[in-house]
């Protein structure tokens, strides 16, 4: 099966690569984002407009509500069906989105993950409460590639890659890489990275373009439709600073100084994973000759 994929840090013109890639292509867009696939969660996690989604068919936008988990297993058996269907109408679908787990999910399947000891498990986490930095030390000396994909301080993935290590003997990157030697797709894959000074800069203005746009109502409204702070969605970069200033006051341009600092930092996290990723085309903006992209895509993809 085949698709294009359009991949980058946030804020950096991947919608609109996608959008330009679809209309040449004429197919269809499959959204690889983890915070798109939520309902009432529009002006904060920058979904296409409705303008922009004229004239072309978008898929995993607004499938559960903030409340309920999406998992990257979930997402690659619904896109590898859209996948399925466009490639039976002669259609090579984009793929686009920040969110590089799911699409290496798509791309290589997942790997039957072991059932760890529930004691094994209950260990770890407890010593994570302990001493996050120790875990962590522990996983970067059995992991590295691991660990540098997991913020220091996020003690589930820490304990989940560390857990599997220690049941099978094998880091979780071993198993990614076994399990990427029986990849069933063929795709052209494209990373947009604009420059650091430029991301950073256009992060930090479409920040401001969502609070003028009305992102601190989305948040309020959100609240008072009963859903908390904790649920999964709600734990987005950007909510989880402008709940917390719904919940206990304060000055608004601090929050808005912090969740951008937040994002910049994403971003970062964003670029680190894909320095191990390999890319058919990079570019440093969406500003490009759409028919040649479109012509070299097609071209890997007929072989």
């Amino acid at each position: 099966m085949r698709f294009v994929t359009v991949q980058g840090p946030t804020a950096s013109g991947k919608t609109a690569l996608a959008l330009k890639l679809a209309q040449e292509l004429d197919t269809e867009i499959i959204s690889a984002d983890s915070r798109q696939v939520y309902r009432y969660m529009d002006i904060g996690t920058a979904k296409p407009t409705r303008i922009e989604m004229t004239g072309i068919r978008h898929h995993l936008i607004d499938v559960v509500d903030p409340d309920e988990s999406y998992s990257a297993g979930r997402f690659a058996q619904e896109a590898l069906s859209i996948v399925q269907r466009l490639n039976d109408e002669g259609k090579i679908p984009v793929v686009a989105g920040g969110t590089g787990f799911y699409i290496r999910a798509l791309q290589n399947g997942l790997f039957e993950s072991p059932e760890v000891d529930p004691e094994l498990r209950a260990r770890l986490m407890s010593e994570a409460e302990q001493d996050i930095e120790e875990v962590y030390r522990r996983l970067v000396d059995v992991d590295p590639e691991s660990a540098e994909r997991v913020h220091r301080n996020d003690a589930k993935r820490i304990v989940r890659a560390l857990e599997i290590f220690e049941q099978t003997g094998i880091s979780m990157s071993e198993h990614w890489r076994r399990q990427q030697e029986e990849n069933r797709f063929v795709s052209y894959d494209i990373l947009l990275q604009p420059d650091r000074e430029d991301l950073y800069k256009r992060i930090n203005d479409r920040f401001d373009y969502m609070i003028i746009n009305g992102f601190l109502d989305e948040v309020k409204r959100l609240l008072e439709m009963g859903y908390k702070p904790d649920d999964p969605g709600m734990n987005a970069v950007g909510y989880r600073e402008l709940v917390q200033w719904q919940q206990n006051g304060g000055e608004i341009d601090a929050v808005v100084a912090l969740a951008k600092q937040k994002s910049r930092n994403y971003a970062k996290r964003q670029m680190t994973w894909y320095r191990s990723v390999e890319f058919d085309l990079t570019l440093d903006s969406a500003d490009i000759n759409i028919y040649s992209v479109a012509g070299a895509a097609q071209e890997k993809l007929a072989t």
